[in-house]
């Protein structure tokens, strides 16, 4: 009796499992169908699909998701239409020039359409976060390495350097300064969890070595990091990029 009712919860359990990766609910005259594809920001796709006017087609869209997704994420809106337009004819989808993708298909390749949308919207939204950040991050490095010439001089500021940790893994960081008393990483994160664990395994590493540099983490906004802050304090000092030239020094003092 135990060993079938476990089996019957492992059947519940599957089941929920299951609807749980896929659902779909209906608004008005439209089905919104919940993909089991997750975004940059850990939200999960939604596609739209409603029938076409001579009831033979289906329209299958995002219904703006991609948008409101770069917005939430301040985004610029220029950045997320370039992409857009690109990711749009890549794939072959339509795009209002707005907010909105689709494609129009026969009812028989609505399954098909269905899940090029969702890898679509994916596209999107991932790859207007990773420029931004990569322009923000530009921008920030720029400010880092400005502040860090003004603090110990340029000839003593190495940027992206290269260091071996203690397993033997190779590391790139964003500046070495060679101080007074001894070489120190700086090194810049964001508070998105990917780049804290990177940040987090590469000064673990580091700081094993026999005579490893002091390490310090450079982000826009300590405040804004959030709880896993402690991640990244328990393995080096944290600043802001743009520190001031005298809270810089301290930090080699």
């Amino acid at each position: 009796m135990t060993s079938a009712l476990l089996r019957l919860n492992d059947k519940m359990t599957l089941e929920d499992a299951f609807r749980d990766l896929l659902s779909v609910e209906r608004r008005g005259n439209k089905h919104v169908v919940d993909m089991p594809v997750v975004t940059y920001g850990g939200s999960r796709v939604q596609v739209c699909v409603e029938m076409a006017v001579d009831a033979k087609h289906a329209v299958v869209s995002d219904d703006g998701m991609a948008m409101h997704q770069t917005d939430a994420a301040a985004i610029p809106y220029a950045m997320f239409a370039r992409v857009a337009r690109e990711k749009a004819m890549q794939h072959g989808a339509r795009f209002d020039g707005g907010s909105v993708f689709f494609f129009e298909v026969p009812i028989d390749r609505v399954r098909g359409a269905i899940i090029a949308m969702a890898e679509l919207i994916r596209e999107v939204v991932n790859t207007a976060c990773e420029r931004a950040a990569q322009d923000r991050g530009n921008t920030l490095r720029d400010a880092l390495y400005s502040g860090l010439e003004d603090a110990f001089g340029a000839s003593r500021v190495a940027h992206q350097y290269e260091v071996v940790g203690y397993s033997n893994a190779d590391y790139r960081v964003d500046a070495m300064v060679e101080s007074d008393s001894g070489p120190v990483v700086f090194d810049l994160f964001s508070r998105h969890p990917n780049s804290i664990a990177a940040i987090y395994t590469k000064f673990s590493d580091i700081r094993q070595l026999e005579a490893a540099p002091r390490l310090v983490a450079a982000t826009r906004d300590v405040e804004r990091v959030g709880p896993k802050l402690t991640l990244v304090s328990s393995v080096s000092r944290v600043i802001a990029a743009t520190s001031p030239r005298e809270r810089l020094l301290r930090l080699v003092a």
